[in-house]
């Protein structure tokens, strides 16, 4: 993006114009009709099952008291351990409940995130019985001599089943994900896989059957036919537009509930104080405070690693700082001058070549070779990447015949309204979730003896 862009956008943003546009579009339906779907419509085989998850329950991270909650995130992040694969470095997060209820459960994360990402819903698994590992790599690792030769039979099987793209973007990470739980020890787990985490998985489960027990796919990249990267990403914008406006709708309500809360305290002559909100909170306001510590964090611990000009740049704007912590991850950032400058052998083209293979795929093909009966598949209502008739009907014709519809989500729900998330892994992988006595350990400092 050049210079000139950069100021157009600047301007859209701090005039609001985008916001109006987002408005028109949303009130001329223009948006509404591309996201939102009646379950009604969708053209499945009779022996499909399609569920629905409208609202969540309390999530049991959001139960604990704040001592237990922060020794929880503290574990998640202490124990994560760096293994060397011999072909790449891999962050891995396994962190154990006090006893175990079920299977172990794997979180395989989608295009260009960590899996680190989805901890949320990692933590209410802990807390439900479950041992839940990820991995964080992302572009996964290189693809040894050995490996190419163990798995060449099954490689090429799987790349002959759907010819539509390119199947070695993915299987790095599907190495990637083999090699954790080789270097674990572990076998016949559950795993929870969304977007691009799907089609790793599926590659993963058909080279290693013997490692993975029940499938939960949401939102699954290469699920709704083959299309252009132009169309995905255009189909993408919307998506981002309907999150920017449910923000919007939502940052609206809350300043509209902020100021009658203080004019009706003003006026009964108590002063200014807070009181509970009439209205049901929305479910986009699940989004939890602590990811602003994060990113928060993420940011201090890139700024490190900067110059003073870098630095004074990464300050200058929310948009200077989009371009420097994209590219200092290796992705594509939207300048060329950025990212390229603090991290310029990350990405080495793999970014590009993930994004043309997942657009392209046909999951649907994969679904017989590692057993559709075992695999659930989830979309989100509001989802203008994979809407849910087009990903249930295409699964279909896999064999799948499960099937969640998560209601008022977009994509990337995980990060919005996790507790719908953790609810779409109970009901996919019969996790018993609390719902209430929640305790992360049995030694809480009020049960400690000194």
């Amino acid at each position: 993006m050049n210079d000139r862009n950069t100021g157009l956008v600047l301007f859209l943003v701090q005039n609001r114009i985008f916001v109006k546009i987002i408005k028109i579009l949303y009130n001329n339906n223009v948006i509404k009709l591309a996201t939102e779907t009646d379950s009604s419509e969708y053209d499945l085989p009779i022996d499909c099952r399609v569920d629905h998850i409208e609202g969540s329950n309390q999530r049991p991270f959001e139960q604990l008291d704040p001592y237990e909650a922060a020794e929880l995130a503290v574990d998640f992040h202490d124990n994560a351990q760096t293994i060397d694969t011999g072909s790449g470095e891999l962050v891995i997060n396994d962190v154990s409940p006090e006893v175990q209820t079920g299977k172990p459960i794997v979180f395989v994360a989608g295009y260009y995130a960590e899996g680190s990402s989805m901890r949320q819903s990692m933590y209410d698994m802990v807390l439900s019985g479950r041992r839940t590992l990820t991995f964080s790599g992302y572009h996964g690792i290189d693809l040894t001599p050995e490996f190419r030769q163990k798995y060449e039979p099954k490689i090429l099987e799987l790349q002959r089943a759907d010819l539509s793209s390119s199947i070695l973007p993915q299987l790095r990470k599907a190495a990637a994900l083999i090699a954790m739980l080789d270097e674990k020890g572990l076998k016949n787990v559950d795993v929870f896989a969304h977007s691009e985490g799907c089609i790793v998985t599926s590659i993963a489960a058909y080279l290693r059957p013997d490692l993975f027990a029940k499938k939960a796919m949401l939102c699954p990249a290469g699920s709704v036919g083959e299309k252009s990267v132009g169309a995905i990403k255009m189909r993408k914008g919307i998506d981002d537009a309907v999150a920017i406006q449910r923000r919007v709708e939502n940052s609206i309500a809350d300043t509209s509930y902020a100021i009658q809360t203080a004019c009706r305290s003003v006026l009964s002559g108590v002063g200014l104080q807070s009181g509970e909100r009439d209205e049901t909170r929305t479910a986009w306001r699940q989004i939890d405070p602590r990811y602003a510590s994060d990113a928060q964090q993420r940011r201090s611990m890139i700024q490190q690693d900067l110059s003073p000009k870098q630095r004074a740049d990464a300050n200058r704007s929310w948009l200077r700082w989009m371009q420097i912590q994209k590219g200092y991850a290796g992705g594509i950032p939207f300048s060329g001058l950025y990212g390229r400058e603090y991290n310029r052998d990350a990405d080495k083209g793999h970014l590009k070549s993930e994004l043309n293979s997942l657009v392209r795929r046909r999951l649907e093909k994969w679904m017989p070779m590692i057993g559709a009966d075992s695999v659930v598949v989830g979309a989100c209502s509001r989802d203008a990447l994979y809407p849910p008739g087009e990903v249930f009907e295409q699964m279909a014709q896999g064999g799948v015949s499960q099937f969640i519809e998560v209601g008022d989500a977009t994509h990337n729900v995980q990060h919005y309204q996790p507790g719908k998330v953790t609810q779409f892994i109970a009901e996919s992988l019969d996790v018993q979730v609390p719902k209430d006595g929640v305790h992360y350990r049995s030694q809480t400092p009020d049960k400690m003896v000194a």
